[in-house]
């Protein structure tokens, strides 16, 4: 059992080795190890608990491989790296197996942050296509309201006196109902949206020419 857990630490810290070497491309590895070190990373596993950790912004101070005090600072190019490496295990690192650790390599990473570009690139297009897709239906919403204004005025029956209100008030909400504007009768309605607040504008302009034309009682 004891041989099984020491060769799986030996393999953890070689895919260590290999992402400093081969994938972040330190010249001065073995320092850069005990750098690591001084963060609380010592395997590969552990490079994940670099998220959020703020102690590698300031200067990190260690022992270097003579045996010498020796100081470090983490460039943000290097940053942007590390948390780039910590990307790819959440979207591709099981935790289970070390192969992949070894198949990683400067320009797969490289690869990979470009891919993540792409994918946030695609994504605020497709807001904006959404966003503009809203604006538009709304236009021609408005659009599509002013031109049936010519027909829908007739609709609406006059009231000349005022013993026929019940009835002309019904009238005119099932005539309002059928042509969309009946949030204009309605106290309790309050616009939310930009989109929402021009039609209701429109609605509002018809309305008021509804009653204009359709109560000449005094």
């Amino acid at each position: 059992m004891s041989g099984n857990i020491k060769t799986d630490v030996e393999i953890e810290v070689s895919a260590l080795v290999h992402v400093v070497t081969q994938v972040l491309k330190v010249q001065d590895a073995g320092n850069f190890m005990l750098v690591l070190r001084e963060l609380g990373v010592e395997t590969v596993d552990e490079l994940v608990y670099l998220e959020g950790n703020t102690t590698w912004d300031n200067t990190i101070e260690y022992v270097d491989m003579e045996n010498m005090p020796a100081k470090y600072v983490f460039n943000n190019i290097m940053k942007k790296k590390l948390l780039l490496i910590i990307d790819w295990i959440i979207e591709y690192y099981p935790g289970t197996s070390y192969t992949l650790w070894f198949q990683l390599t400067a320009r797969e990473l490289h690869s990979f942050k470009l891919q993540q570009l792409r994918n946030s690139n695609d994504s605020a297009a497709q807001n904006l296509t959404q966003a503009a897709g809203r604006v538009t239906t709304s236009s021609l919403d408005v659009s599509v309201f002013r031109k049936a204004l010519k027909i829908s005025i007739g609709d609406y029956k006059v009231l000349k006196k005022e013993d026929g209100w019940c009835i002309w008030e019904r009238n005119t909400r099932a005539t309002a109902q059928l042509h969309g504007v009946q949030n204009v009768l309605d106290s309790s309605y309050q616009p939310v949206t930009l989109e929402e607040k021009s039609l209701f504008a429109e609605h509002q302009k018809f309305m008021y020419s509804v009653f204009e034309n359709c109560l000449q009682f005094r």
